[in-house]
């Protein structure tokens, strides 16, 4: 078919065969898929590009792009994969959609389990580290998984059948197995520090040194770690002619971040970040064939991606805020919220003292509320129509604070309190650089809309609007799609419809953001929410050159929303309390988020073929070129008025083109061979990578001028290849 020429499929076999493990790393093999830093790039595109779906539920998180949920390895049914050129009924993003079926129930019961551990036979030495039966060099990462599951029919119900799995895992490092050299320093070697208080006994001078002695053995790096459980399950009801499918996913972890720099061994090992994340989803598939040329597919899904960070000994809540910054509780401390920072160590550095409490505590969480329907109906032999619609349905909440100056804030409050410098919930806040999107400004409740609270003007309190209520996206699509079959020609004709909703109000003129009362953006400023509806057609054809090659080509346009975090609209970013100090604070060098960005757009042309060679092998060239215009980017946006000086928003003004051949090669198993491989050769241009790229323009320059010509992206990999050789004995 036309719009399945690029469709690359990975099943479980090949999982198990294949030295990986998850989605991501089965992505990392497929054609024109780049990973930099972690961020997946599809035929040179931003990492943002790529639509992830598990079992049917979008599961692509709207801040950042990124795959939001957790599965287990061994529950992979399959993965399919479009690059480019999908047809009217994808929408989203502009270059993949990923997507992950999970196993189902089997006709007859069936109970497996594995263990995979390189830290079962370790051995611990003060020198050498963790090794493996304490051979040398062989170094253990903590890497442990345990995982068990069971499928088959529900008993007295041959017709019900359920598939679950369960995962525990503990891994020794964030962010997989790296190897530490080693560090070493001599008990001699000190650093000092020289503090004046500030507090109750302000003026007291402390003259301290601190002593870098350590000796940090090769193997792990030093501190961190992730132990998590998730769970996969799904009860599939199939009674002719209707077919039910009920599932969800759960998982929980908690992690610390390690260290790389020796200068944090003293430190992050004890009081590194602690961060206690998860997701979950459930969704509800109806699949009902009317008769034999005509069936719809319809969908309900819920999704939840959350996290929580801060200190790993303090508690979390605002009565043990004050904690933070005590001395009696962190005796790192040398004064009330102040640290200690010992400096002229080796190479005359600067370090924390031992024991420092972390600064911010804070949570994020992303809830999604989705329906999709798909009817499909066969029209004779010639036309296939398919149409149908989807609507996602974004809840996001944020929050965050310092709470190690918690304890300091208490005290400039008091300090003034029956004055009138007094401060209210709002002023005692601010000092805080507190964000609350969705949540009361103690960060303790939910909230569904906007806050009013009362700031101290003269003395007196005046009511202002937080706009703290949660951001509220809304994606939603409809399309229609004939696949015309004729005797020597395959045509995909479509036309999707996207309606976009930023889920934040906007604003009038980013010029005029008048100022309203104590440094908070007026309410004239503000208008409804910024909304997109774009039509976008795509077409593809296919016909046999040969008996053996067909030649395929396909024509797109595409859309995709803007990112919700602090390089797109915002949502998931500062919050209104802070942006408003960016914006009319001065001194900051700060990229503002835009909740006018309008989406991204890009058109994509593709041609190539593919020759079969029999029924055991197939060879695919295929040439793309995309053009993609609106990427989001840092502009200085000077203003009309005298209120603020110029920030440095985020503008719909990068643009950027690609264009590249991709090679893939599948032989299927003859007898103990089967090969697969797959090479790309692409340049990737544009005026740049991802939305900060020009924040040095910005900041350094009075007239900046921004880049107009192409030249290569940070992500810009000129050849990609893959080969997999499996020959079985």
């Amino acid at each position: 078919a036309a719009s399945d020429v690029y469709k690359r499929q990975v099943r479980s076999e090949d999982i198990a065969n294949l030295p990986i493990r998850g989605t991501g790393a089965a992505l990392n093999l497929l054609p024109g898929v780049v990973n930099v830093g972690g961020n997946i790039h599809v035929r040179g595109g931003r990492s943002t590009e790529m639509a992830y779906h598990v079992d049917g539920v979008n599961v692509t998180l709207p801040s950042n792009g990124n795959n939001g949920l957790s599965i287990i390895n061994n529950s992979i049914e399959e993965i399919t994969y479009h690059a480019g050129g999908f047809g009217a009924e994808y929408g989203g993003r502009m270059s993949g959609q990923l997507f992950t079926t999970l196993k189902t129930g089997t006709p007859k019961y069936h109970f497996g389990a594995e263990l995979i551990s390189d830290d079962f036979w370790a051995t611990k030495s003060e020198t050498e580290g963790y090794r493996i039966l304490g051979i040398n060099k062989l170094y253990s990462y903590g890497y442990d998984d345990y995982v068990a599951w069971a499928s088959g029919p529900l008993p007295g119900a041959s017709n019900v059948r359920f598939y679950v799995a369960g995962q525990r895992y503990y891994r020794g490092q964030v962010g997989g197995a790296r190897r530490f050299e080693g560090f070493s320093e001599d008990s001699s070697v000190v650093a000092t520090g020289k503090f004046t208080t500030a507090g109750k006994d302000a003026g007291t001078v402390i003259d301290d040194t601190l002593s870098l002695g350590m000796n940090i053995p090769p193997g792990r790096f030093p501190g961190g770690g992730q132990a998590g459980w998730t769970i996969n399950g799904n009860i599939v009801w199939d009674k002719k002619p209707f077919r039910v499918k009920l599932g969800g996913t759960f998982n929980t972890q908690r992690y610390q971040e390690g260290t790389r720099d020796p200068r944090n061994f003293l430190v992050t090992p004890v009081r590194a970040e602690l961060n206690k994340s998860g997701n979950y989803s459930a969704y509800l598939q109806l699949t009902h064939i009317i008769n034999p040329s005509t069936f719809y597919t319809l969908g309900l899904n819920y999704f939840n991606n959350h996290d929580e960070y801060g200190d790993p000994i303090m508690g979390w809540s605002p009565e043990d805020w004050p904690k933070w910054g005590d001395p009696v509780y962190n005796p790192a401390l040398v004064d009330t919220s102040r640290t200690r920072t010992f400096s002229h160590g080796p190479g005359n550095f600067d370090i924390t003292a031992p024991g420092t409490p972390t600064y911010w505590y804070g949570k994020d969480k992303t809830e999604m509320m989705g329906a999709k329907l798909d009817f499909t109906k066969q029209f004779g032999t010639t036309h296939e129509v398919k149409f149908g619609g989807e609507i996602n349905y974004y809840t996001l909440r944020r929050y965050y604070v310092g709470a190690r100056d918690y304890l300091k804030r208490l005290a400039q409050k008091e300090a003034v309190e029956g004055t009138p410098s007094y401060m209210t919930d709002w002023d005692f806040y601010r000092g805080l650089n507190t964000c609350f999107v969705g949540y009361d400004i103690t960060g303790q409740k939910e909230v569904s809309k906007d806050e009013m609270y009362a700031t101290n003007v003269g003395g007196k309190d005046v009511m202002i609007n937080a706009h703290n209520g949660p951001g509220h996206p809304i994606y939603a699509g409809a399309y229609i799609r004939d696949r015309i079959e004729l005797r020597d020609l395959i045509i995909n004709a479509g036309l999707r419809l996207d309606y976009i909703d930023n889920g934040v109000p906007g604003y009038k003129d980013l010029r005029t953001l008048t100022m309203g009362t104590n440094g908070t953006i007026a309410d004239e400023n503000f208008t409804d929410n910024k909304t997109f509806l774009y039509l976008s057609p795509r077409l593809g054809f296919s016909f046999p050159v040969t008996d053996r090659v067909i030649f395929h080509a396909q024509y797109g346009k595409y859309i995709q929303a803007t990112r919700s975090d602090m390089r797109g609209t915002g949502i998931m970013s500062y919050g209104y309390m802070r942006i408003t100090q960016f914006i009319y604070g001065g001194g900051y060098a700060v990229q503002v988020p835009n909740p006018n960005l309008k989406p991204e757009k890009q058109t994509s042309y593709e041609f190539g073929f593919k020759e079969n060679f029999g029924n055991i092998a197939s060879l695919d060239l295929t040439a793309f070129y995309k053009d993609t215009r609106d990427y989001t980017t840092m502009r200085v946006v000077f203003p009309l008025v005298t209120d603020y000086r110029a920030p440095y928003f985020n503008m719909n003004q990068d643009f950027g083109t690609i264009k590249g051949l991709s090679f893939t090669f599948n032989l299927r198993r003859i007898q103990r061979i089967q090969v697969m491989a797959n090479y790309t050769y692409s340049i990737a241009k544009g005026t740049g990578s991802e939305p900060r790229s020009h924040f040095d323009i910005c900041w350094t320059e009075s007239t900046p001028v921004f880049p107009t010509v192409l030249g290569r992206l940070a992500f810009d990999q000129r050849h990609k290849g893959w080969i997999d050789f499996d020959l079985r004995f």
